[in-house]
């Protein structure tokens, strides 16, 4: 079985092990994510897709990124029980970050102390994150290092 289908398949057994309905199996897996046996078997041998991983992660709350690429997660505990549509929301309380707007207003201001070439340099990244969600943190890098050449530079921290 490929890596992403066995992250998969224990963090599903994991977060319902207490529910009335648990996943146990790679065939109830595929019950609960409403996926056909062909895919499954897909999933098996090659890998869980993309698609696959985000339905995933918005029908049991396990990140796509650790599916994928078993990136570690801090969100979840081994105590942390999760249920079905309980665990996004689960996850979202668990995470202390800053609201979109706070994140969308900072980027803004980085962008208004920018000079016009960067911030054309920059804003085909940004619809990029939108696209790509997944490579995120590759794209953010890229963006930080366009910003950093900018001649104007970044804001200052004081703001």
């Amino acid at each position: 079985m490929h890596e992403s289908t066995k992250r998969l398949l224990d963090f599903a057994r994991r977060s319902t092990a207490t529910t009335s309905n648990p996943i146990s199996d790679f065939t109830a897996l595929g019950k609960f994510l409403e996926v056909s046996s062909a895919t499954m078997t897909n999933w098996k041998t090659r890998g869980v897709s993309k698609d696959g991983a985000l339905l995933a992660e918005a029908k049991l709350g396990c990140p796509a990124q650790h599916i994928l690429y078993g990136t570690s997660f801090s969100a979840f505990t081994s105590d942390t029980k999760l249920r079905g549509g309980d665990a996004a929301a689960a996850q979202s309380a668990s995470l202390t970050r800053p609201s979109i707007a706070d994140l969308i207003t900072t980027l803004a201001s980085y962008f208004l102390d920018a000079d016009e070439l960067t911030r054309e340099s920059a804003a085909p990244l940004l619809s990029r994150v939108a696209l790509r969600p997944l490579e995120a943190n590759s794209i953010a890098a890229m963006i930080a290092a366009v910003m950093e050449a900018s001649p104007s530079r970044a804001p200052s921290k004081s703001r």
